[in-house]
């Protein structure tokens, strides 16, 4: 069947989200001086062309190979046509796997293999499939109502420019539902509340399926915890990056270790815009480092509150896309070390104590760190018992 599938992505949209990519590991966001004008021009002629989704596709690759950004093209038109796909009402196995398929191709990785499993993939969609979501189905919709990436302060549209000259989990593991779930409580990550699929280097992977693979990475990265080998680190958000692309780098490497770029809900929580995270992180590494000096001054008040500022405000950042929980494990843990405190179970042993961490972590999304810092006194003193 014939769409506009690209119609809502003008080429503004392509730079903001090519931008957006660049952000977090501070790459040069610029145009490039032989294919970034062929492509805006090719781009703008054909985006909002009638076309199967397989010309679609199509036309992202060869947008890819054009070039027209300094970093990051795989990225940016992998990131259109999945997002296209995100907008198909098809079941989440379903939409993961053509998800996966379709990334490959705009990338230029698949094999004959794939290929032809996309081109019998797309030939399956029913009309019924391939119906649009509705906006409130779809958290990382760019085009309509909600501008997520594409929007300019103001309303305003971005600029047709770049400027300058050219350029589920264990508990022990996971502490809230999943990005871009429902928006119910409690957020609970038990495998029997959600099931969830993860794109992989090693395939779409269910969550019960991912989380051997994650645990033995936290494993590794709690040890060199242990060992001092982050010693030389300053506590804060350069740290909480390299954590998180330890934990899922080789798995997931088009976003380990970089902010999100999409909106998301974690429960009944709705975590700050994506391009709000910089400025929040940065400000939680500051606001941790001012609170250092009396935490490891013997205070133990000012200690407790440190711990349940560090749990609490990143978790309601929600920095990454994904294993928010198991970071801040490992930065917990880290933070621990430094502090000479002794290592606590971070995991509610029950259906109470779980209960009770929820209302916790909700509390301090109001910026109430008490209900927190009665865990970390609960914590510590199971720990001095076991």
């Amino acid at each position: 069947m014939k769409r506009a599938w690209l119609g809502p992505f003008t080429w503004p949209v392509i730079v903001e989200t090519n931008r957006q990519i660049c952000l977090p590991s501070g790459a040069l966001h610029q145009p490039t001086s032989d294919g970034y004008e062929p492509t805006r021009q090719l781009w703008n002629s054909l985006h909002q062309t009638e076309m199967t989704l397989a010309e679609a596709t199509d036309l992202c690759r060869h947008c890819h190979r054009l070039a027209p950004f300094c970093n990051y093209n795989g990225n940016t038109f992998v990131a259109v046509i999945r997002r296209v796909i995100v907008g198909l009402a098809l079941p989440p196995d379903r939409a993961a796997v053509l998800r996966s398929l379709a990334g490959h191709i705009v990338a230029g990785t698949a094999t004959a293999e794939e290929q032809t499993a996309f081109t019998r993939a797309i030939e399956e969609l029913s009309p019924l499939d391939a119906s649009p979501k509705s906006q409130d189905d779809s958290p990382h919709e760019l085009a309509g109502k909600r501008p997520a990436l594409a929007g300019a302060p103001g309303g305003a549209e971005a600029p047709d420019s770049l400027g300058g000259d050219s350029p589920e989990c264990s508990p022990q593991h996971g502490v809230r539902a999943g990005a871009g779930g429902p928006r119910i409580a409690p957020r609970d990550t038990r495998p029997d509340r959600a099931t969830r699929f993860i794109e992989t280097t090693l395939g779409v992977l269910s969550y019960s399926q991912l989380a051997p693979l994650l645990a033995e990475r936290v494993q590794r990265l709690e040890e060199a915890v242990q060992r001092e080998d982050f010693d030389s680190r300053v506590i804060g958000d350069s740290l909480v990056c390299e954590f998180h692309h330890r934990i899922c780098g080789d798995l997931t490497p088009d976003w380990a270790g970089r902010w999100r770029t999409v909106e998301v809900t974690v429960g009944p929580l709705t975590p700050p815009l994506p391009q709000q995270i910089p400025v929040l992180m940065r400000d939680f590494a500051l606001d941790l480092q001012a609170r250092w000096a009396n935490a490891a001054a013997d205070d133990i008040e000012l200690t407790l509150e440190l711990l349940a500022f560090a749990e609490g405000r990143f978790l309601s950042i929600h920095p990454f896309l994904d294993f928010n929980g198991r970071t801040v494990r490992v930065f917990l843990a880290e933070i621990l070390r430094r502090l000479d405190l002794p290592l606590v179970d971070l995991a509610p042993e029950n259906e109470d104590a779980r209960i009770r961490y929820f209302a916790a972590l909700e509390a301090a999304d109001r910026r109430d760190w008490q209900p927190l810092v009665t865990i970390w006194k609960t914590r510590f003193a199971e720990a001095q018992t076991d």
